[in-house]
């Protein structure tokens, strides 16, 4: 049965599976190492300002609470226009009506 669950993890993917029958408990789980490099790049040069004179420091944002945030519980493709090279459904800054493509 252990066996049939490793190989169902290396089929499907996933890195640990449990299941539960008849009061017994099993949880199978592989150790995948991933190690992604990012490639180095140079940081880009920032404006010198005089000693002693600090520019306004930016508060930092929460993307949640910005007002044109849209939650959705599932991650999705939003589509600008019905098809490639036709018109938008709606330009930027236009007023928009609930229902409304």
């Amino acid at each position: 049965m252990i066996r049939d669950l490793a190989a169902l993890l290396v089929e499907t993917g996933l890195s640990e599976i449990e299941i539960e029958k008849s009061g017994l408990k099993i949880r199978v789980a592989r150790n995948l190492s991933v190690s992604a490099v990012a490639p180095q790049q140079a940081a880009p040069a920032s404006p010198v300002s005089p000693a002693g004179q600090a520019g306004p420091a930016e508060p930092a944002s929460d993307i949640a609470n910005h007002p044109g945030c849209v939650k959705s519980p599932m991650v999705g493709t939003a589509y600008r226009a019905p098809e490639p090279g036709a018109a938008p459904f709606v330009e930027i800054g236009s007023r928009v009506v609930q229902g409304q493509t």
